[in-house]
């Protein structure tokens, strides 16, 4: 199942389908692991008010939706659905609409799935009927993400709305990230500073393969967690870097170290990169903007290709495949940036050439942008 192919839906608008859908259809939700489909749902029940039922398949049996239980009384067997499903905190609750949440169902095996055909099509489970206005969603991850993942049966996957749940840009994660930050949650800024200046690709990451750790907007909070926590060192090693410069290097490499901890090795070395260059007054926004000027001195080429790495990064994440898509922010970002790179090719060829290459897992320029360079070019030895 090619994703792309589906309508794709977000954190933003994921309430409004909801409401519009909900109670009517059970509808699935496709994505890959960490990217934020589960808090999203949760968020929705909590702030509409739904009794909230989280279900993750792979820990679950067929058994366990029907449990059988022997009444010594009539000498029958009754086949009792799991106790959160029809339990309510409160008995005056007992109708209050539910939002049943099946997650990772395509890890689950066959016969769960079977289980669950009434739950999605009919919202029954043996004879427990959710309440009026109940919710029933699904989500799971392609198998190119998921090893342990397996197809949906055909007559479950026919009983639901398929969805490609996605983020487009990193706008509603960084809200929930700054959300969690206001309610005391100890996640340290300049995992939000780095992810809104890098742009989505480097908040998705690429999906990794089993005893590999991979990026997703899941692995960035908990790097966020881990750098504010002072036992491993780094909030500490960053104060200091602050008083004195010489401790920058040291407070960057214990940053990549801990980074590494909770998102892929490139983009924790990429992140320990972009705090040394910020550390020393270098920002490709600022850059962008006209505020800072590019390092071209002899003994800053390195700094010059890694800013030149975090701009490819960006444009990468941020510009359209197709150029009639450009919204009014993206337009911004594709001039600022050719202006920005037709100045370093007269500086600097070298470093020009090296942003245009295409680094292992580093994804393609559009090509309408790469047309307008060397438009550009030509122009200039003109």
């Amino acid at each position: 199942m090619d994703l792309k192919q589906l309508p794709s839906v977000g954190h933003e608008d994921l309430g409004d389908l909801l409401m519009d859908l909900g109670s009517v259809q059970t509808l699935m939700l496709w994505g890959p692991p960490g990217v934020g489909k589960t808090t999203a749902v949760r968020a929705f029940a909590q702030e509409m008010g739904y009794h909230f039922v989280d279900f993750v398949a792979p820990m679950m049996d067929a058994t366990d939706l029907l449990v059988p239980r022997h009444m010594p009384e009539t000498n029958t067997t009754l086949r009792c659905p799991p106790h959160e499903l029809i339990h309510h905190p409160c008995a005056d609750e007992a109708q209050r609409p539910s939002l049943v949440f099946l997650d990772e169902l395509n890890g689950g095996d066959p016969g769960m799935q079977k289980a669950l055909f009434s739950l999605v099509a009919e919202r029954r489970l043996g004879n427990v009927v959710l309440p009026k206005g109940s919710i029933v969603v699904c989500a799971g991850n392609p198998t190119e993400t998921n090893s342990g993942a397996v197809p949906l049966l055909a007559p479950l996957m026919n009983r639901m709305l398929h969805f490609h749940f996605r983020l487009p840009n990193p706008r509603s994660w960084l809200a929930w990230f700054e959300g969690q930050r206001q309610r005391g949650v100890g996640l340290h800024p300049l995992v939000a500073e780095f992810i809104r200046e890098q742009g989505v690709s480097r908040l998705l990451g690429r999906p990794g393969s089993d005893g590999q750790i991979a990026s997703s907007p899941r692995a960035w909070t908990a790097c966020a967690l881990a750098l504010q926590a002072p036992s491993l060192g780094f909030a500490r090693l960053e104060q200091h870097a602050l008083e004195d410069g010489s401790q920058i290097r040291p407070a960057a490499t214990t940053l990549r170290h801990v980074a590494m901890g909770a998102v892929a090795e490139r983009d924790a070395t990429e992140l320990s990169t972009w705090w040394e260059n910020r550390s020393r007054q270098y920002s490709i926004d600022a850059i962008l903007r006209g505020d800072q000027k590019l390092p071209f001195q002899p003994g800053e080429k390195l700094l010059l290709l890694q800013l030149m790495t975090q701009l490819r990064t960006r444009l990468v994440g941020e510009l359209p495949a197709l150029e009639g898509h450009l919204g009014q922010d993206t337009r911004l970002l594709a001039s600022r940036a050719e202006h920005l790179l037709n100045l370093v090719r007269e500086r600097d060829p070298e470093a020009f050439g090296a942003m245009l290459l295409t680094a292992e897992g580093s994804g393609l320029l559009p090509g309408w942008f790469l047309d307008r360079l060397e438009t550009s070019c030509l122009k200039g030895a003109n």
